[in-house]
């Protein structure tokens, strides 16, 4: 809503990705004559089994008059009767407004629980434009307390600003076309502040809301394209994740297992693996020959000293050699510096089924002694959120004189219950660790679905439009989701 002639409709078509379903034109005359719906809709034949959605875009005809609380009777009105999941204002430089009207406005939609955006449309139009931000925030101060927000720009070394107000309003400006007038300069100036307005509502959302907001942007190419970049920058992604025990174990394997790519160098002899730091920083460190406590101390408080892992993987397959006393400090250890240990029988078909069950009772036995096993899951043993056990088979076991193949076992349900036992901002390092392992994002979309609360129908949604990669449509959903819950 706003007066006339300040660009709302060409803000609709910004916000749906260029799609052009509200009418504009540079005429004095206003296109927009009445209350006008644009719909957005999915074809549900091209989606088996996911419900169709429709989102309902009302473009008002500018507010002419102000005159005896015309303003604020013709928008209450229609927020009555079309219950937005949002209300978005607009206003030019240079547009006239009576913001006292829009005061009673704007605390309605509060009770309501509607969320407010204020937006300086057409920013590059005047030179007032800063004015028209004062007087939005002057506007929004009883939503809560003001936090201004910075987006870099890469055509400008200036920034973009979204303020916002408690959980229920924002003000940005935004320049939804290229601004040029050749008659007062060369240059011109791109669009601006869409992305930005549209994360910054994302944010405030919940639930069904969120849903309909992800249906209105989903075509808008370059939010999407961004939205990593932009949540990667809240976060700290300097992680580091340990993974260790004794030699050839089949650590390397593990580690290449997890990324879904040849990472670590792996070997067939019995040399060691020396210390390789990766990109993402994983820690696959040499075995441990010697199990005497000063040698198990020393190494491990290197690691730790080093790396500050987020987690520590440690390996032992069926037949292996360990001091269960130095595991147990080390286990003891990584819980009071807060590091989840996950505690993994590798090569489980290597050794025999005897030899891999008193691998996993020994895991059990020990961590017991800090936590009670919570659940057991998909072969995956937790204990709280310090710590879990399971067993894997990192790559194909074969025994052709036996007659026995083992496909890859473990490693999808061992992410995934790391994943599910770190918090915070961990969990997006461990994200980004396995961002490559195709087979994971593809096995366990259901799971992540559920345990990051993103509908199935935004993801559903999202390949459609965006392709089949479904890393890249499950990252910036998932990183969004992190974001709102810190």
């Amino acid at each position: 809503m706003g007066s006339p002639r300040v660009g709302k409709s060409a803000l609709i078509n910004a916000l749906c990705g260029g799609k052009n379903r509200a009418e504009t034109s540079p005429s004095l005359n206003s296109c927009t004559k009445k209350v006008t719906c644009y719909v957005l809709e999915n074809n549900q034949q091209q989606t088996p089994n996911i419900k169709p959605f429709k989102i309902n875009f009302y473009d008002t005809p500018g507010i002419e008059s102000w005159k005896d609380g015309f303003g604020q009777d013709t928008m209450i009105k229609i927020i009555e009767e079309t219950n937005p999941l949002c209300f978005i204002f607009c206003a030019s430089p240079g547009a006239f407004a009576d913001l006292k009207q829009l005061r009673p406005v704007l605390h309605y939609c509060q009770t309501k629980d509607i969320f407010c955006a204020l937006v300086c449309t057409n920013m590059w139009s005047g030179t007032s434009r800063d004015n028209v931000i004062r007087e939005f925030e002057e506007q929004l101060q009883f939503f809560g307390n003001k936090n201004e927000k910075f987006s870099k720009q890469s055509h400008s070394p200036n920034p973009h600003k979204v303020t916002f107000f408690g959980r229920g309003a924002l003000c940005t400006m935004v320049n939804s076309l290229e601004y040029y007038d050749p008659d007062l300069s060369d240059q011109r100036k791109p669009v601006q502040g869409i992305d930005e307005l549209i994360h910054g509502i994302m944010e405030a959302l919940d639930h069904e809301k969120l849903l309909g907001w992800c249906y209105t942007v989903l075509y808008r190419r370059t939010y999407w394209e961004k939205i990593s970049q932009q949540i990667s920058g809240f976060f700290s992604l300097k992680f580091t994740i340990a993974v260790c025990g004794s030699a050839r174990v089949g650590k390397s394997t593990l580690v290449n297992a997890l990324c879904g790519k040849q990472v670590a160098r792996t070997s067939n002899i019995n040399d060691n693996t020396t210390s390789i730091e990766y990109s993402i920083t994983i820690y696959d460190t040499p075995g441990i020959e010697s199990w005497t406590e000063q040698h198990v101390r020393s190494y491990f408080s290197k690691i730790m000293e080093k790396s500050k892992p987020l987690c520590i993987i440690y390996c032992a397959s069926p037949g292996s050699f360990a001091r269960l006393d130095q595991l147990q400090w080390l286990v003891d250890n990584c819980i009071k510096s807060n590091i989840f240990c996950a505690l993994v029988c590798t090569n489980k078909y290597s050794g025999g089924v005897e030899k891999r069950t008193q691998v996993l009772k020994d895991f059990h036995s020990l961590l017991t002694n800090y936590h009670g096993m919570t659940r057991d899951e998909s072969n995956v043993k937790y204990y709280g959120n310090v710590a879990l056990c399971t067993a894997v088979n990192s790559i194909v076991y074969e025994d052709r004189e036996l007659g026995v193949r083992k496909e890859v076992e473990g490693i999808n349900e061992l992410i995934f219950g790391i994943l599910s036992s770190l918090k915070d901002d961990k969990i997006v390092g461990w994200c980004y660790a396995v961002a490559d392992n195709q087979s994971f994002w593809a096995t366990m979309q259901s799971q992540l679905i559920k345990f990051f609360e993103i509908s199935q129908q935004v993801v559903t949604k999202f390949l459609d439009e965006h392709g089949k990669d479904i890393v890249k449509t499950l990252m910036p959903l998932i990183l969004a989701a992190l974001k709102r819950k810190l």
